[in-house]
């Protein structure tokens, strides 16, 4: 298409589409191009913070994969004999409230949302009883190693993943707690406090691997 030039664009929406009035159903856009244009070349200085920006991300997803994977083998060796009934309940409510929050940005019903998918109401709770166990059981997990280790709300590793999590999500520490709630900022800040100090425990062995052709041709 040129500047200037209109078409109109005859597509369908997928059967599955997530509001169901339109499932299926045949659609025209109409757009016009109103404006060309080309990004310029990068200078040296803009390759350079580029990266450098790569590699920190990359750093930083190295470093998190590490303390999710020493997370998850402490997590399977461990063993839970019985569950706080409140801790399940609890956690049950918050997946219902999740689940509302988001069918009402959609605009849609929860039978909507089962039969998209393609769930029974049973199936469903079976479901979620079983993630809320398992939420359950990570927050048995998390309070006994922060006992073990003597972990508090005023250690400086605590504080820091607090001032971390606000970053990442762009609001201040207190519009966080307000937003996410205090338990969940809690949790939160003991699982990453937790998992640094279990990789420092555990022995790291790092390999070089080579870049796929793809990449690299790219």
């Amino acid at each position: 298409m040129k500047k200037g030039e209109t078409k109109e664009l005859k597509l369908r929406f997928p059967d599955d589409y997530f509001e169901s009035s339109l499932k299926g159903k045949d659609v025209t856009f109409t757009v016009t191009v109103n404006k060309i244009s080309r990004a310029p070349e990068p200078t040296k200085a803009e390759l350079a913070d580029a990266k450098k920006e790569l590699q920190s991300n990359y750093d930083s997803n190295a470093e998190e994969q590490l303390m999710q994977s020493a997370w998850s083998q402490v997590r399977d060796s461990s063993e839970f004999k019985q569950l706080r009934a409140a801790d399940v309940k609890q956690e049950e409510e918050n997946i219902e409230k999740s689940l509302q929050q988001e069918l009402d940005q959609n605009q849609m019903s929860k039978e909507d949302y089962l039969k998209a998918q393609n769930l029974t109401e049973e199936t469903y709770e079976k479901n979620k009883t079983a993630y809320a166990k398992n939420l359950a059981q990570e927050k048995l997990l998390i309070e006994a190693l922060a006992e073990a280790e003597k972990v508090t709300e005023n250690d400086a590793e605590y504080k820091a993943a607090v001032a971390e999590m606000a970053k990442m999500n762009g609001t201040s520490e207190k519009e966080l707690l307000e937003q996410a709630g205090a338990e969940y900022v809690r949790q939160y800040a003991l699982t990453q406090v937790i998992s640094k100090r279990i990789v420092k425990y555990g022995t790291v062995s790092e390999k070089t691997m080579d870049a796929p052709k793809d990449s690299a041709q790219q």
